[in-house]
């Protein structure tokens, strides 16, 4: 049961509401992440200016993308984040063993994504401290310093999100199940 009560949607600030309808418009679900992220107008708008950005200046492909989220939420995230990023994964075309695996750290048959994989779930263990091998390991695989820095601009998406569904304890909940969006 989460910690706070999730607002009504009309007692919302109104740049927040904004922002919910915003959400609403590219056809995803308003979750109770974002209603509780929307009772601070700061905090649903830095949240939604990145996932704008990685919306529209990532170069990752989608199922790397969410291979990354998966694997920083693996490592230690809360069960929101784990429950979210394996749907999204799903959604990409990631099957069910693969999905595993990645929580895991690993792709099958793709030791380049491993590499990746593997640094992202140390930088979401350590906060970002990733040990020389690990680092030289994914230049090695042809991942440049942009895509790794893309991978980690994830990772703190990923951190932001289990920050603040754990502090909540919010319970995953795409679709929406408390209230009407």
């Amino acid at each position: 049961m989460p910690r706070i009560d999730i607002p009504d949607l009309d007692t919302l600030p109104s740049t927040s509401r904004t922002i919910l309808q915003e959400i609403r418009d590219t056809g995803q679900p308003v979750a109770d992440l974002h209603v509780a992220l929307a009772m601070s107008e700061p905090a649903l708008a830095a949240y939604w200016a990145m996932r704008k950005a990685i919306t529209a200046h990532g170069t990752l492909p989608d199922r790397t993308r969410f291979a990354v989220q998966l694997a920083a939420s693996a490592a230690g995230g809360g069960p929101y984040t784990r429950t979210v990023n394996a749907m999204l994964a799903a959604r990409a075309g990631w099957s069910t063993g693969e999905i595993a695996a990645i929580h895991q750290g690993a792709v099958p048959d793709d030791a380049q994504l491993t590499t990746l994989l593997h640094l992202t779930q140390q930088a979401a263990r350590h906060r970002g401290r990733i040990d020389e091998r690990t680092w030289q390991g994914a230049r090695r695989y042809g991942w440049s310093p942009a895509e790794l820095l893309e991978a980690l601009t994830l990772v703190a998406l990923v951190l932001f999100v289990d920050l603040v569904a754990n502090t909540f304890e919010l319970v995953p909940d795409v679709p929406r199940r408390s209230a009407t969006a």
